[in-house]
């Protein structure tokens, strides 16, 4: 894949996951007790993820063709960091359902 087509691929994944953040956020009412701290702790650290996934993502779009094999593999250790602190985010309404 080419790098213009990966990076809209990104993006769209990227602006995707924010959306899925803001909408757990919403339910945070949801969340009680000593699971609202950790829930709030863990959308905390979701946040410096997004702030670094956000910096990898922009170092990837700017590199030049021969550099952007090594940001891409950067971003793709940034994203699947997100994406695991996200299901630990989603989890707690699992766990809440339950």
């Amino acid at each position: 894949m080419d790098k213009q087509r990966m990076s809209e691929n990104a993006k769209k994944s990227i602006d995707d996951l924010f959306l899925k953040i803001e909408e757990l956020e919403n339910k945070r009412d949801k969340v009680s007790g000593e699971l609202r701290i950790k829930f709030d702790k863990v959308i905390t650290d979701l946040k410096h993820e997004r702030d670094k996934l956000n910096a990898d993502f922009d170092k990837f779009q700017k590199s030049t063709e021969k550099e952007w094999g090594k940001h891409k593999e950067t971003f793709d250790e940034s994203m699947h960091s997100f994406k695991e602190g996200f299901n630990k985010l989603a989890s707690f309404f699992k766990n809440e359902n339950k």
